[in-house]
């Protein structure tokens, strides 16, 4: 669990283990403000707690106060003891935004907003991926729009396979063109 990295709870035992650190990492910028790991971490607590938790949003945020508290007092200190970093801001983003899609599909009466062009757009950009080990990843609105995400430094390469492949799914040949920066320490 997130509390292994603590020697307090596991003792001292990096002779036998390896500790791994598993948390959303990236950091997202509109050009001027830099969205938080935190907040993606409350965003995604947000939909879980709403959805499966029967929790409100009111009770979530007063909750998430005490989770902040404990990561900075339990785990965010012994980070460091991890062996390996994983980043799961990828698998979250677009689990997100496919969970919402599903309950939207799933509701009475059902409603699907995606469209045959944007499953098309989700398979390139996860075959993409795959293919070239470049960190891109989609999220969704509640229509049928494809957002990507990346790092800048990417830029040329996103920019080419979205003319080479994914130009033809967007509308009007248009899209939304976000960044994702690197992890800030």
């Amino acid at each position: 669990g997130i509390h292994a990295l603590n020697p307090l709870v596991t003792g001292e035992s990096e002779d036998f283990t390896t500790c791994v650190y598993v948390s959303v990492r990236t950091r997202i910028s509109d050009g001027d403000k830099l969205l938080h790991p935190s907040k993606i971490r409350l965003m995604r607590r947000l939909m879980r707690d709403k959805l499966f938790r029967g929790r409100s949003i009111t009770e979530t945020f007063e909750f998430f106060k005490s989770v902040e508290r404990g990561e900075n007092l339990y785990i965010m200190p012994y980070k460091n003891r991890a062996d390996f970093d994983i980043d799961t801001f990828i698998e979250i983003a677009e689990s997100e935004a496919l969970q919402l899609h599903e309950m939207m599909a799933t509701s009475t009466p059902p409603y699907r907003l995606m469209e045959d062009g944007t499953e098309k757009i989700i398979g390139s950009v996860r075959s993409f991926r795959k293919k070239t080990g470049i960190p891109l990843c989609f999220t969704l609105d509640a229509g049928p729009n494809v957002h990507l995400l990346y790092p800048d430094e990417f830029s040329s390469h996103i920019h080419d396979f979205i003319n080479d492949e994914l130009l033809q799914y967007c509308h009007e040949n248009m899209y939304i063109d976000d960044v994702v920066l690197n992890t800030i320490e």
